[in-house]
């Protein structure tokens, strides 16, 4: 917690660059802190580093809070700035989720929609059929997992189409959960 108020002066002060490291370290040892992510993604988005701060934006909703309405509104704006609209209607969705009374979040995702290539609405259909099969797929080898049958588990994991593996389903949920399986059975 040291590390992360050592930060905040520094960010409270404008010493962005300073910042930066003391933010990363705290984060390192207590990755919970859901305002220093902010904060963090705020000093790389004043030192110009915005893909750095899409990622402390991504890394707040998966380890802090996947449901930061902060977050999750500087993440929709960073897609939006960078040119990744479908993400960006990706991330709105989520937010509409948060706060469903928010007209401007409403009228960002009409307006997301609106704009959207046939391209771009396959890929989204491509997106929806992985979710559902990676969910799928979770649930039995979790429940495999915590049964010790780890075999069972990688086999069921081992069964998700390789057309979907290169989606953040595949790298950061069955492929994590099948490398803690063989983790599990080695010992």
């Amino acid at each position: 917690m040291a590390k992360v108020t050592q930060g905040r002066s520094l960010w409270q002060r404008g010493y962005y660059a300073e910042a930066v490291p003391f933010y990363e370290d705290g984060l390192d040892k207590r990755p919970k802190l859901r305002e220093a992510y902010h904060e963090l993604g705020d000093c790389y988005e004043k030192l110009g580093r915005e893909g750095e701060a899409i990622k402390t934006y991504e890394r707040a909703l998966r380890d802090a809070d996947t449901k930061d309405e902060i977050s999750l509104r500087a993440l929709g704006r960073l897609y939006i700035k960078k040119g990744f609209a479908d993400e960006a209607l990706l991330v709105y969705v989520r937010l509409q989720a948060v706060v469903p009374a928010d007209k401007g979040v409403a009228a960002e995702i009409e307006r997301l929609e609106a704009a959207k290539s046939p391209a771009a609405q396959a890929e989204q259909a491509r997106l929806a059929k992985a979710r559902a099969k990676h969910d799928e797929i979770m649930l039995i080898a979790d429940r495999y997992f915590k049964e010790h049958k780890y075999e069972d588990a990688i086999a069921v994991i081992e069964s998700y189409p390789e057309e979907y593996r290169q989606t953040e389903f595949w790298v950061k949920g069955l492929l994590p959960l099948r490398d803690k399986c063989e983790a599990a059975r080695k010992k």
